[in-house]
């Protein structure tokens, strides 16, 4: 755990080359959303839409989606950042 997102290490390790993926877990739970967890992380990090582009591609890559469906997202994600 750590006191802060910006004392997280997810910017050191996306910088470093390493996957990295924002997740809500347990949004219920946790009282958040995906959308306010990457805006706190931009914020954070001063990351640019391309970075946030980055990462959401990061986590459909990773994901067990039909690559159909990955195509399609991928797709998306390039058409938002055109």
């Amino acid at each position: 755990l750590y006191r802060s997102i910006a004392e997280h290490p997810i910017d050191t390790l996306r910088r470093a080359g390493v996957p990295v993926s924002i997740n809500t877990d347990d949004p219920a739970l946790l009282d958040t959303t995906l959308e306010v967890s990457y805006a706190a992380c931009a914020d954070a990090f001063a990351w640019d839409g391309e970075t946030i582009r980055e990462l959401a591609a990061t986590s459909v890559k990773a994901s067990y989606a039909d690559p159909a469906l990955k195509a399609q997202i991928l797709a998306d994600l390039a058409a938002w950042r055109a």
